[in-house]
C-alpha cells in the first residue's frame, strides 16, 4: 500500500503548479494563476481554469471589486412561523404538557398526528433555505458576502439543535448575511436583539435579580474583545444591562422593561444605567475589540494564526474605517502578504467548503439536500456546530473517518460511488470497529442522499479531454490534476493514478484507444480516475 504524506507536509507548500514568486509586502502584488487560485479559493469556493483566465484579464484591484458586486440580488425568504404552542414547546424548546383546552380529550398519538406535520414543515422549510444558500455558493452570486456569512455562522454560533424552531434560525442567517460586509458594529448591535441568540444563550431568564450571565459571558469572550479584556464583575454587570431581552413567542426581539435592571451598572470602567445597546457601544471602544475581529478574520481567510504585528495592521485600520468588514476584506485580498508561500495551498477546506468547490469546478448541480446531509456527516451541520466556541477548523476537519468520508462523497459526485471508497491503493487503512461503522453509517446514508443508480452528474470527461487536446493517458491524468487541485501531488501519487488508469483499462475492451475519444466504457474509467483523484490529501487543501 502506498503511505501517504501527511496532510501537514502538503501543507508545507512544497508542491506548486506555477511560479511561487511574488514580490514581497509593499513591493505590489504579483498577478499570476497562482495568486488568482488563491485568492478565489479563499474569497469564493474555488477556482475554475475559465475564471482565473478572466481574472488575469483583469487588474486585481477590478477583480476583487468584481467579486465583492453581487451578480444577481437575493430574495430575502419570509419563513413560515410555526408557534411554540403548535410544537407542544415553550420558548426554550422544552417539550410541555398540552394545553387542556386545546388537546382535551385527546390521545397523546392523536396530539402527535398534529404536532408531527408542523415540525416537518418546520425542517423542510429549512432544508430549502439551507439549499438556496448553498446554490448561491455554487452559482458565485455573490462570493465574498457568502463566505464571509460562513465565517460569522461559526463566530456568532447558534444550534438549532437548542433554538428548536427553525424561523428563528433562518432570520439570524438572514441577518448575518445582509451585514456580513458592513461594520461589526451593525452586527453586535444585531446579535444581542437577535432571538435566535437569546434563545440559544438563555436570555429569556436573564431577568431584574436574577441574572443569566451567558449571553453576557460570551460577548465578551467570543463576540468581541477575547478572554483577558474583562473581569468577572464586568460580565455580571454586562449581564444586568442584558436583563430583559427576550425572544418572544412569535420569534421577535422584544425588550420587556419590568424585568430590566434598570439601575446603574460600571462596565469595562464606565459607569451608567445600561441597557443592551449602550453595553455594546462600550465594549465597541475597547482597543481590544478591532483586534480581536481582526484576529479572526486573518486566522480564518489566512489559515495560519496571524502574528502580532499583523494584527496590531488589521486592528488599526479597522478601527481608523468604523470597524468596516469589506473594506477590511478587501485591503487583505489585496495585499501581497495574503499570498505568501506560508498560507498559499496551506489551508485545509472545511466540508463546505470542500462540498461546493468540488460542484464548482465540475460543474454539476446536486441533488436536493445533499450538500446539507453530507456536510452535516463530515462534521459541520449548518446552523449545528458542536459548542458555542463554533468549529475548531483547520486539520481537526480531518480524521480517518472523515477523509474516507470525503472520498466517498467525491464518489457520488463523480457517479462512481459503488457503496464502497475507490478501488485502489489510496484507500486508507480501518484502524478499528468504531472506523468501520462510522464508514457503514455514512456509504448506508450516501446511497439514500444520491439515489445510486439514479441521480447521476452531468459529467462529459471525455469530452473536457478532447477539448484540451488531451490525448495521452499521460495527459488525462495532468489535466485532471492542474483542473481541480491547487496542488501538485509527489511523483509517487502520479505513478499509483498511473497504475489505477492501467489496470481500470484492463477491465474494459477500450484496448489502448484514447479516453478523449468517449464512449460509456472511458467515461466510466475516467469517473473512476476522478473519484480517486477528489479523495487525495491534497484535494483537502487550498
Amino acid at each position: 500500500m502506498l503511505r501517504l504524506a501527511s496532510l501537514s507536509a502538503f501543507a508545507a507548500g512544497t508542491f506548486l503548479f506555477v511560479s511561487t514568486a511574488h514580490a514581497a509586502a509593499g513591493d505590489g502584488l504579483a498577478w499570476n494563476p497562482r495568486n488568482v487560485e488563491h485568492l478565489l479559493n479563499r474569497a469564493g469556493f474555488g477556482a475554475t481554469p475559465a475564471e482565473i483566465e478572466a481574472a488575469l484579464a483583469k487588474s486585481p484591484e477590478a477583480f476583487v471589486d468584481e467579486l465583492m458586486t453581487p451578480k444577481r440580488s437575493w430574495e430575502r425568504v419570509t419563513p413560515v412561523l410555526i408557534r411554540w404552542e403548535d410544537f407542544d414547546l415553550d420558548p426554550r424548546g422544552i417539550p410541555v404538557e398540552p394545553e387542556k383546552s386545546k388537546y382535551k380529550g385527546m390521545a397523546r398519538a392523536e396530539i402527535q398526528k398534529i404536532v408531527q406535520p408542523l415540525r416537518g414543515a418546520d425542517r423542510k422549510q429549512f432544508l430549502e433555505y439551507a439549499d438556496k444558500w448553498f446554490d448561491s455558493m455554487l452559482r458565485h452570486d455573490d462570493p465574498v458576502r457568502d463566505h464571509a456569512t460562513l465565517f460569522w455562522h461559526g463566530f456568532f454560533t447558534t444550534s438549532f439543535a437548542v433554538v428548536r424552531r427553525k424561523y428563528e434560525v433562518i432570520e439570524q442567517h438572514q441577518f448575518l448575511r445582509e451585514h456580513a460586509l458592513s461594520s461589526f458594529r451593525d452586527l453586535v448591535h444585531g446579535i444581542v436583539r437577535d432571538p435566535a441568540m437569546l434563545q440559544y444563550l438563555d436570555n429569556n431568564t436573564n431577568v431584574k435579580g436574577h441574572a443569566n450571565e451567558n449571553l453576557a459571558r460570551e460577548l465578551m469572550e467570543l463576540f468581541s474583545l477575547g478572554e483577558g479584556h474583562y473581569t468577572e464583575v464586568d460580565v455580571r454587570e454586562a449581564a444586568r444591562a442584558l436583563t430583559g431581552a427576550w425572544a418572544d413567542p412569535e420569534g421577535r426581539f422584544q425588550f420587556q422593561a419590568e424585568n430590566h435592571d434598570d439601575a446603574a451598572k460600571t462596565i469595562l470602567g464606565r459607569t451608567g444605567k445600561f441597557r443592551g445597546e449602550e453595553l455594546v457601544d462600550v465594549i465597541l471602544e475597547q482597543e481590544a475589540c478591532p483586534r480581536w475581529v481582526a484576529r479572526k478574520l486573518l486566522a480564518y481567510f489566512e489559515g495560519v494564526e496571524p502574528s502580532e504585528a499583523r494584527v496590531a495592521d488589521y486592528a488599526a485600520f479597522l478601527r481608523a474605517n468604523d470597524l468596516r468588514i469589506d473594506l477590511c476584506l478587501k485591503r487583505l485580498f489585496l495585499d501581497p502578504a495574503f499570498y505568501r508561500d506560508e498560507i498559499v495551498n496551506a489551508r485545509v477546506q472545511g466540508p463546505i467548503e470542500y462540498v461546493i468547490g468540488m460542484c464548482r469546478k465540475l460543474s454539476i448541480q446536486p441533488p436536493r439536500n445533499f450538500v446539507f446531509a453530507v456536510t452535516a456527516d463530515l462534521g459541520q451541520c449548518f446552523y449545528d456546530p458542536p459548542t458555542v466556541k463554533g468549529w475548531d477548523g483547520g486539520e481537526a476537519w480531518i480524521t480517518n473517518a472523515t477523509l474516507l468520508g470525503r472520498g466517498n462523497v467525491a464518489g457520488v459526485l463523480v457517479g462512481a460511488f459503488e457503496g464502497v471508497e475507490p478501488a485502489s491503493d489510496m484507500a486508507l487503512p480501518m484502524d478499528d470497529d468504531l472506523t468501520v461503522r462510522v464508514r457503514e453509517l455514512t456509504i448506508a446514508q450516501l446511497e439514500k442522499l444520491a439515489h445510486v443508480g439514479d441521480w447521476q452528474p452531468a459529467l462529459d470527461l471525455a469530452g473536457s479531454l478532447a477539448r484540451a487536446g488531451a490525448r495521452t493517458d499521460d495527459a488525462a491524468i495532468d489535466w485532471m490534476l492542474s483542473t481541480w487541485l491547487s496542488i501538485e501531488p509527489p511523483a509517487e501519487t502520479r505513478a499509483v493514478l498511473a497504475q489505477n488508469l492501467a489496470l481500470a483499462r484492463r477491465e474494459t475492451p477500450l484496448g489502448d484507444a484514447p479516453l478523449a475519444d468517449g464512449g460509456p466504457e472511458a467515461e466510466k474509467v475516467l469517473r473512476r480516475l476522478a473519484h480517486v483523484v477528489f479523495s487525495l490529501p491534497e484535494a483537502q487543501l487550498n
